[in-house]
């Protein structure tokens, strides 16, 4: 539930959800966070007549008649130690243990760890120089170690950690009960809903995989028929997507994670497999109905079916491309709209959002330079989704970009090229350091991005992979960065790491 409040009124323990200006006017990140010190208090009123709070994630007592918050003891992390896989973890209550006699949450890190090796060898760049992982590759060395220790029925004692208690996250009851908000951007006639988590990303991995797996085939027999002159119809598509959908309603961390996981496995169609993913996401996040998230996940299939007919030698070119290169790769826009055009039963909306991909707010892009409210929801979303994952791969021309680098560039290029409050909404989707995205914690460990905080979302919960050399541990643990004792000094995020960067990730 959102409250105005005035910014004379604003105190620290209040959980700001929106403001009263676009959030590039001001000093933060993104939308959505907790008020934690007096200089945020300063600079919200500084920039800001009035907020809207989030009720339900502002902290006890800063509304009188505030819901009881008060911390409880964690049901699956005792204080003072870090969460490890370890073969004696009860399994979770909710349902039976995994396959195997895997806990969820171990049969969650087996599959991240299953995605990321085995590798013939890997190297890692760092500030104390480069370290190089020989056969079977770090991951890979993981996967071993982790599949040991399940044998063998015990393991190393896990390291000391400060992890403490956590405060219950809003129930499934009031989550229902909540509305989104309907952004001035979102045409009038589409009704929204909120779309409850209804699994856990462990419960939903597999499903995540299985719904991946049928979409990325779909995707290959797409390119084939295109190349053999078989036109396709959008009754072949439906189910797979339906699929998609349905697992991205439950848990869409869980899906994301796999399509991260995934990026480098995946060929010529693996850009529009990740574009589908993402936008389901942001869609779901926005609160559009399921048919307008299966219309996005068609989308992002069809998004680049243009570049099947141009040429490869400058899609894969290692260069810049020359002005009559560049020319020649525009001009897949409307080589894919030729192509998507015939597919009976197509919705125009796919066609629409295909067509404007490439259009920007500033009337800079291609090829009808469209400006603003011209440019339609759907190419909105595909043009800052469509960047995202371009920036995050790499490329050709230029090496990946980390997540985070690549939220902030899409943020400071908001206004100009991107429309801001639907930018502010999809890093609310994916988060500062999206799920499947590495990361260096303050500590030196590297860390995978395994859940995020819907409350601080520079505190996800993540897989520790190696020790602060480096050296991968033979005990992986899970660490929630937003659940820490008191007494030590919080262990935080560094910073993202691209992809390629440490391993494959």
């Amino acid at each position: 539930m959102l409250t105005k409040v005035e910014a004379r009124d604003i105190r620290i323990g209040m959980f700001v959800a929106e403001l009263d200006r676009p959030w590039t006017d001001t000093p933060f990140l993104l939308q959505g966070f907790l008020v934690e010190d007096e200089k945020q208090v300063e600079q919200l009123r500084s920039f800001c007549k009035f907020v809207n709070v989030d009720r339900m994630r502002s902290v006890e007592g800063v509304f009188p008649e505030h819901r009881d918050l008060t911390p409880r003891p964690s049901r699956t992390m005792p204080p003072g130690s870090r969460k490890t896989i370890s073969p004696g973890s009860a399994p979770s209550t909710r349902r039976p243990a995994a396959p195997g006699g895997l806990s969820e949450r171990e049969a969650l890190i087996l599959d991240v760890i299953e995605e990321l090796g085995p590798r013939s060898k890997t190297v890692f760049e760092s500030s104390a120089g480069s370290v190089e992982y020989a056969q079977p590759g770090l991951l890979g060395f993981l996967k071993d170690q982790v599949s040991n220790l399940f044998r063998r029925g015990g393991g190393e004692p896990a390291p000391k950690y400060r992890n403490a208690t956590k405060r219950e996250q809003p129930e499934a009851a009031e989550d229902a009960a909540r509305k989104p908000v309907h952004h001035d951007f979102i045409p009038p006639s589409i009704n929204l809903r909120f779309h409850p988590e209804t699994k856990t990303i462990e419960e939903e991995m597999p499903e995540a995989r299985q719904a991946f797996t049928q979409v990325e085939e779909l995707s290959r027999q797409l390119i084939d028929d295109l190349h053999s002159g078989r036109l396709f119809s959008v009754d072949e598509v439906e189910e797979i997507i339906d699929d998609v959908v349905g697992s991205a309603l439950r848990s869409p961390d869980a899906l994301m994670l796999v399509t991260r996981l995934k990026q480098h496995d995946v060929a010529i169609y693996g850009h529009s497999l990740q574009v589908a993913v993402y936008l389901v996401a942001l869609g779901r996040h926005l609160g559009l109905p399921s048919e307008d998230l299966a219309r996005l996940a068609m989308l992002g299939l069809f998004l680049d079916l243009g570049k099947t007919k141009v040429p490869a030698t400058l899609l894969s070119k290692p260069g810049r491309l020359t002005p009559d290169e560049f020319n020649l790769v525009k001009q897949h826009v409307s080589l894919g709209v030729d192509l998507i055009h015939k597919v009976p039963g197509l919705d125009p909306k796919i066609l629409e959002g295909v067509a404007q991909h490439h259009e920007r707010e500033d009337g800079s892009g291609y090829p009808a330079g469209l400006r603003a409210e011209g440019i339609s929801l759907y190419g909105r979303m595909a043009g800052i989704v469509d960047t995202f994952v371009a920036l995050t791969n790499p490329r050709p021309y230029e090496a990946a970009i980390s997540a985070y680098e690549a939220l902030r560039k899409i943020s400071d290029l908001g206004g100009s090229l991107f429309h801001p409050p639907l930018v502010e909404q999809f890093v609310q989707t994916v988060g500062v350091f999206p799920v499947g995205s590495r990361v260096e914690l303050s500590t030196g460990e590297i860390a995978i991005v395994i859940r995020q905080s819907s409350v601080r979302r520079l505190k996800p919960k993540v897989l520790v992979l190696t020790g602060p050399d480096k050296v991968p541990v033979s005990n992986p643990t899970t660490l929630d960065l937003l659940y820490q004792a008191d007494g030590n000094e919080p262990v935080h995020i560094l910073r993202g790491l691209p992809a390629g960067s440490f391993g494959r990730v």
